[in-house]
C-alpha cells in the first residue's frame, strides 16, 4: 500500500485499517493535523505565497526519493493505457476537459494526447500523482503535516505533479504559478526540472499560519482519473 510505503519518507497519513468488499473499499487512517492548501486559502487568500513555498518544499523532497526504492509504476505509458480503456468504455466526462479543449470528444482528446507522448522526453521520479492544493495538509507554522489521496503515487515524469499544481495555481494567480516553478528550479513550464535540488531559502517564504483544527485524511482511490488533459502551455509534456 502506498501510504505504508511513504511512512518515514515524507509526511503522510498513517493507514490503520483497510477493507474491500463487494467492489467497495474503505481506508481508515490516523488524523492529520492542519488544513489542506485550498482550505488555508479559503481562510485567508493572502497566505498563497506561504502555501506555494510549502508545496514546493514537499514536492522537491518527494521527487528526490530514490526511484529504485519505489515499487509503484505510474508513468505516462500506464496512464495512456488506462485512458484508452476508459475511452473505449465510454467513461470519460468530456464536460470536465480544460477550457482549451472544450467541445472535444474523448476520441479526439485521446488522439491528441497520444500524439504528444514521447518516451524519450520523460524523466523518472517518485510522483504523488494528484498533486493538487487539496492533497497536502499544513499546520499553523506553514509546515506540511501530511499528504493524502495517494492512490496514483508512483514512478513517473515529474510533470505529472507539476502540471496539476500549475493548473491549480494558474487559476488563482499567474505570479504564484511562476513562484512555484522558480522554487522547484524550473526555468519555464516546458523545461526539464532537476531530479533533485536544494531550494534556495530566499525563494521559500515561511510565516506562521493561524491555528487550525485537526483533519482526518480521506481514503485514497486507486482509480486512474479519466481527465488526462492539462493546461495547454504544459500539454507538450504529458
Amino acid at each position: 500500500m502506498r501510504l505504508r510505503w511513504l511512512q518515514g519518507r515524507v509526511p503522510a497519513a498513517r493507514p490503520v485499517a483497510f477493507a474491500d468488499e463487494d467492489g467497495a473499499a474503505w481506508l481508515l487512517t490516523t488524523g492529520v493535523v492542519g488544513r489542506t492548501g485550498d482550505a488555508w486559502l479559503d481562510h485567508d487568500p493572502a497566505l498563497l505565497p506561504v502555501i506555494v513555498a510549502a508545496f514546493a518544499r514537499f514536492l522537491t523532497q518527494l521527487h528526490a526519493l530514490p526511484v529504485d526504492d519505489c515499487p509503484f509504476e505510474a508513468g505516462a505509458a500506464l496512464r495512456l493505457a488506462a485512458a484508452r480503456r476508459r475511452v473505449g468504455a465510454g467513461e470519460v466526462d468530456v464536460e470536465d476537459f480544460a477550457d482549451d479543449h472544450l467541445g472535444w470528444d474523448a476520441e479526439r482528446m485521446l488522439a491528441h494526447t497520444e500524439a504528444l507522448y514521447d518516451a524519450d522526453l520523460h524523466q523518472r521520479v517518485v510522483t504523488h500523482g494528484d498533486f493538487s492544493l487539496g492533497n497536502l495538509l499544513m499546520d499553523e507554522r506553514g509546515d506540511v503535516t501530511g499528504c493524502i489521496d495517494v492512490g496514483l503515487l508512483g514512478v513517473a515524469d515529474p510533470y505529472q505533479d507539476i502540471a496539476i499544481l500549475c493548473a491549480n495555481l494558474g487559476e488563482l494567480d499567474a505570479a504564484a504559478e511562476r513562484a512555484f516553478l522558480d522554487a522547484i528550479g524550473v526555468a519555464s513550464p516546458l523545461s526539464s526540472p532537476p531530479l533533485s535540488s536544494s531550494l534556495p531559502s530566499s525563494s521559500l517564504p515561511s510565516s506562521p499560519l493561524p491555528s487550525s483544527p485537526s483533519s482526518s485524511a480521506p481514503a485514497s482511490s486507486s482509480a486512474i482519473s479519466p481527465r488526462f488533459s492539462y493546461r495547454s502551455k504544459i500539454g507538450s509534456r504529458p
